[in-house]
C-alpha cells in the first residue's frame, strides 16, 4: 500500500536520477514511476471506486476541469456503486446509471431506476457526468420510446 510518506513529486524523482548519474551511484530500486496510465489500470482492474466511494470523492476534489475531462475517459470504464431503490448497492459503470434526482424520478417504479449511490459527493457526481452518468433515463423507461 502506498501512503503519503511514500510519494515524491516527479520533479524530485528526475533530480534524484540526475544526481545519481552525476555521482556514479545506482538509483534505488524502491523508486518507481506511477502515472495516470498505471492509476487508471488499477482502478479499471479492480472495483476500487465501488468498494471505497471516498476514493472517487477524493480524486474529483483535486482535479481541475481539464483533468476531469481526461480522467473521465478511464473513469467511464470503472465500476461505481448504484442505488436501485432498495438497500443493496451494486457495482455498475457510470454510463448505466442515473443521477439521484431528475424530473419525474418519483413517478417511475424504483425497479426501473438505477441511480448513482448517495455515497458520492457533488464533485464525484460532476466527474461521473463527464464519464457518462446520465441526467435523465432513456425514453423507453419513461414510456415515450
Amino acid at each position: 500500500m502506498i501512503g503519503r510518506g511514500d510519494v515524491v513529486e516527479a520533479g524530485f524523482a528526475a533530480a534524484y536520477a540526475r544526481a545519481c548519474t552525476h555521482a556514479g551511484v545506482p538509483q534505488s530500486g524502491a523508486l518507481h514511476g506511477i502515472g495516470w496510465a498505471e492509476v487508471s489500470k488499477a482502478f479499471r482492474d479492480s472495483p476500487w471506486f465501488a468498494e471505497k466511494p471516498e476514493l472517487l470523492n477524493c480524486l474529483a476534489s483535486v482535479l481541475n476541469q481539464e483533468q476531469r475531462v481526461q480522467a473521465a475517459k478511464w473513469v467511464a470504464l470503472c465500476e461505481v456503486l448504484s442505488a436501485n431503490g432498495g438497500e443493496q448497492e451494486e457495482p455498475r459503470v457510470p454510463g448505466n446509471l442515473l443521477e439521484q434526482k431528475f424530473p419525474g424520478v418519483e413517478l417511475l417504479p424504483t425497479r426501473f431506476v438505477e441511480c448513482i449511490s448517495e455515497r458520492y459527493d457533488l464533485g464525484a457526481v460532476e466527474l461521473l457526468k463527464f464519464a457518462g452518468l446520465r441526467s435523465l433515463p432513456p425514453p423507453t423507461i419513461c414510456g415515450s420510446g
